[in-house]
């Protein structure tokens, strides 16, 4: 056992030795992209608003997942159905990052960091295609498209342990995230047959704080004593559970129907975590929607490329 643990604390000392004295305030600049960490496969639209009886749908009418379904006639004169269907998978995480971080060495090795970056979110798509060829003559097609993406404030604090070996300092950062101005959009496109209607509608879901952890493993590269450009390789893991949901935007054919003909409770969505409905309760058209809570997932690696400017 001697064997061992006499080269590793040998090995550790030198590392710390190596150290050049880097304590002091400095700032980084940077921008990113997020990749996808982990994926739902299950979300619906919650709640779609139907043009034809002027009320909301219920939740799971439109479900995300992308689909060609074609109906025709066999030799035998027979109607013939064929669907392709392809899962979507939805994360809000991936997306572009662009802030800065203003961070304290107290010592070679140990420090803290304060990160303030906005979030803009990649769109996660689906598209339902339906073709009538019965008549190849009298083509008829019908769509809806679906689009999803968030928009996020964040607060990042850190620990940082670092090490420095000349020109080249690698180091690694834990700390939690904090999504403060979430804003969830949804769109969807519904195209009736034969292009005779289109149907616009947009929600927006917002309210509450998103809360999660970070990882980061990444290195610096110093141009001289007092700017270096580093890489790093960050791990977010965090949720979103919006507290409302509004319909935003709603057209047809291009021209807006969103008015105050619309009932509230038909444009509004309050989640909530636990509520009880009575079948005999009246529907009051004044109020908003109750809806289970949800959750997005915005877990993502983030891939950062920045400056530092050390004071």
């Amino acid at each position: 056992m001697k064997k061992i643990i006499t080269p590793l604390f040998l090995a550790i000392g030198l590392l710390f030795n190596s150290a050049q004295a880097q304590e002091g305030a400095y700032l980084n600049i940077y921008g990113a992209y997020g990749l996808p960490l982990a994926s739902s496969t299950s979300l619906t639209a919650d709640g779609v608003f139907d043009v034809d009886t002027n009320a909301m749908q219920s939740p799971g009418d439109y479900e995300w997942y992308s689909l060609t379904t074609t109906a025709s006639l066999n030799a035998d004169n027979e109607v013939i159905t064929t669907t392709t269907f392809t899962q979507t998978k939805i994360n809000l995480g991936k997306g572009i990052n662009f802030g800065a971080t203003f961070g304290y060495m107290f010592n070679d090795n140990f420090g803290a960091e304060l990160g303030l970056a906005y979030f803009l979110g990649s769109k996660s798509s689906f598209t339902q295609e339906f073709k009538n060829e019965i008549d190849p003559s009298n083509v008829e097609t019908s769509s809806l498209m679906g689009e999803i993406y968030a928009n996020q404030f964040r607060i990042n604090p850190s620990l940082v342990v670092s090490t420095d070996f000349n020109d080249f300092v690698p180091y690694a950062k834990l700390g939690v995230v904090l999504g403060l101005g979430t804003k969830v959009v949804e769109s969807y496109t519904d195209s009736k047959y034969l292009g005779t209607e289109n149907v616009v509608q947009e929600f927006t879901s917002s309210g509450g704080m998103a809360f999660g952890v970070s990882g980061t493993l990444g290195f610096l590269y110093k141009l001289n004593k007092k700017t270096g450009i580093y890489l790093e390789l960050t791990s977010v893991a965090m949720n979103y559970s919006p507290k409302k949901r509004e319909l935003t935007a709603y057209t047809i054919n291009g021209d807006n129907e969103l008015s105050d003909g619309i009932p509230l409770m038909t444009r509004e969505t309050e989640y909530v975590k636990e509520t009880t409905i009575n079948s005999t309760d009246e529907v009051d058209p004044t109020q908003t929607t109750l809806a289970p809570q949800i959750k997005y997932p915005m877990s993502a690696f983030n891939l950062n490329l920045g400056v530092r400017f050390s004071f």
